[in-house]
């Protein structure tokens, strides 16, 4: 049987990885935490991506979160990332995710990132994209106490993020991998994707800053 060669090259480019380059070790005083929470819609709601769908979400396949990693170097000085499994954040929901974390902990909108999936299986927020869904009053209505809900977890979990962390191993690295975006030959662009590795006492957390168009899900 013949291999596609394009197909070969693709799957092999995105294997590749640089090799890990150390920021900083524990000894230089960088410390870390990670904090997880549900974020799974506990009603059904319409689902965020396009405008093909004809009715709400009908169950759970898998769970949704957020994640935040708070790094804090050895001055005392922090930022947290922070991972959801949503289609994007809006400017409003980000304002408020942000003003709220100041207010509590103190953290400054420049040491805070909100970073979405992007995923075509998780809810509509806010008023993301209204005019791509033909929603009733109710189901608008069950959007925003959602949306409420999503925002209070997100700063909650900002702050368990920001308790005083661990003396962690910082490394950082790039991956080559084919992009879903292709030129008009029909070759896929490849990209440098950063990706940053936290390595606790016990663990190690990977965070991967990449361009994913999540349409679809199998199990």
């Amino acid at each position: 049987m013949r291999a596609d060669r394009r197909s070969f090259l693709g799957a092999l480019a995105g294997s590749v990885v640089f090799p890990w380059r150390q920021v900083a070790t524990g000894s230089a005083g960088w410390r870390a935490r990670v904090a997880t929470v549900d974020i799974t819609p506990r009603r059904p709601l319409w689902m965020a991506g396009f405008a093909a769908r004809t009715s709400a979400s009908q169950g759970i396949e898998r769970p949704l979160h957020a994640k935040a990693l708070a790094l804090e170097d050895a001055r005392g000085r922090r930022v947290v990332l922070v991972t959801l499994d949503l289609l994007g954040v809006t400017t409003g929901v980000g304002a408020r995710i942000a003003e709220a974390a100041r207010r509590r902990y103190g953290l400054s909108r420049e040491q805070l990132l909100l970073n979405a999936s992007h995923t075509h299986c998780g809810p509509v927020i806010d008023e993301m994209l209204a005019v791509a869904y033909d929603l009733s009053d109710a189901q608008w209505r069950d959007v925003r106490e959602y949306t409420h809900e999503l925002e209070d977890k997100v700063v909650r979990v900002i702050g368990a993020a920001m308790k005083r962390g661990e003396p962690v191993e910082l490394r950082a690295a790039k991956v080559a991998r084919p992009s879903a975006a292709r030129s008009s030959t029909g070759s896929p662009r490849f990209i440098a994707a950063p990706i940053t590795r936290t390595t606790l006492s016990s663990s190690s957390c990977v965070y991967s800053r990449t361009s994913r168009h999540c349409a679809s899900l199998r199990s």
